[in-house]
């Protein structure tokens, strides 16, 4: 197997967050493209990769983004600065079932933004900030990357990752840039180790020094995901945060639907666990489609549901996703 070459193309990775865009209700329906299904428009959380543009495809169904704000890296954005395999949080409003639908939101947050300190080729991994990052055959490869493939990547170039993060804290990656020029450092993951004395926590193998940076979006706790930003590289294996931001979840709230593709990450039980930060719970009417997998941390699943009052997305389908095997050198 070759390593996939950038397409503006389908591919099977996607993730549904969530949308407050109540205001957007009206317009939506009233639009000349209209909303294509049965019943009335809902709000709808959609986290995961782009597939394809038309306006823009999640999961096959297509979303307009005549009256939607974009931002990348917490900065405004425009669509053009989207691509396939960016891993976006679109907030929004469609018709159960529809294949078409409204943006009000489109953002996309990078896991990791920084030099490549370590390439394994065999191993198809690298370390960028302290930070595994693992490539499979549905990874793309931006423009730039000599070859088109993972042998391309040279330490010490300046990427972009956009990836699902694993139980263990690695990186599945989705989509990988070379960045030229100079850009905010940036890392994404759970905090762990907190010690508040010493304004420092660890991403994995990175500890971030917030020493003097005011933490924004929540209250800094073990288990909670923070996306850190830095002006210059690490002192060692130490990062001096610039800014800190806090998420819990996707945000949803009661009568939001989601609807959330990712891994694994932690379990409970078979009726409690977290997909990309997101609290997940199943009761008697959540429909299991494994194709013969267990649920198991690291499995890869595609949640479809609704938000509790408490932010808990209730499934009405998990479905296990296929195994992508690490693409040939």
């Amino acid at each position: 197997m070759t390593t996939q070459e950038l397409t503006r193309s389908h591919r099977p990775w996607l993730v549904f967050t969530w949308v407050a865009a109540l205001a957007l209700l009206g317009a939506a329906a009233g639009s000349s493209a209209g909303i294509q299904g049965t019943g009335r428009a809902r709000t709808v959380i959609a986290y995961g990769p782009i597939t394809a543009f038309g306006s823009i495809f999640v999961d096959g169904v297509e979303y307009s983004l005549d009256n939607a704000s974009i931002s990348v890296n917490g900065q405004p954005a425009t669509a053009s600065q989207l691509e396939v395999g960016q891993i976006v949080t679109v907030q929004g409003v469609r018709a159960p079932n529809a294949s078409t639908g409204a943006a009000a939101s489109v953002s996309f947050a990078a896991d990791v933004i920084g030099p490549v300190s370590q390439l394994d080729v065999g191993g198809h991994t690298l370390t960028v900030l302290g930070q595994t990052v693992r490539i499979d055959g549905a990874t793309l490869l931006g423009a730039g990357i000599q070859g088109g493939t993972f042998a391309g990547l040279q330490p010490g170039a300046m990427v972009q990752v956009s990836a699902f993060e694993d139980a263990t804290g690695d990186l599945h990656a989705s989509r990988i840039d070379l960045l030229a020029g100079s850009a905010p450092l940036q890392v994404k993951g759970t905090v762990e180790a907190l010690d508040p004395s010493a304004h420092t926590f660890k991403l994995n193998e990175l500890t971030v020094d917030y020493s003097g940076v005011e933490v924004s979006g929540g209250k800094l706790v073990n288990g909670t995901i923070a996306t850190v930003q830095a002006n210059e590289s690490p002192a060692g294996t130490v990062l001096y945060a610039s800014q800190v931001r806090l998420s819990s979840g996707l945000g949803g709230t009661a009568q939001q639907q989601g609807e959330l593709e990712g891994l694994v990450t932690s379990m409970t039980s078979p009726q409690s666990f977290i997909v990309a930060g997101q609290t997940v719970q199943t009761d008697t009417g959540t429909h299991f489609v494994l194709h013969g997998q267990t649920l198991a941390p690291n499995l890869a699943v595609k949640i479809h549901g609704g938000f509790t009052a408490a932010g808990v997305l209730l499934a009405d389908q998990v479905e296990a996703m296929p195994h992508q095997e690490a693409p040939s050198r």
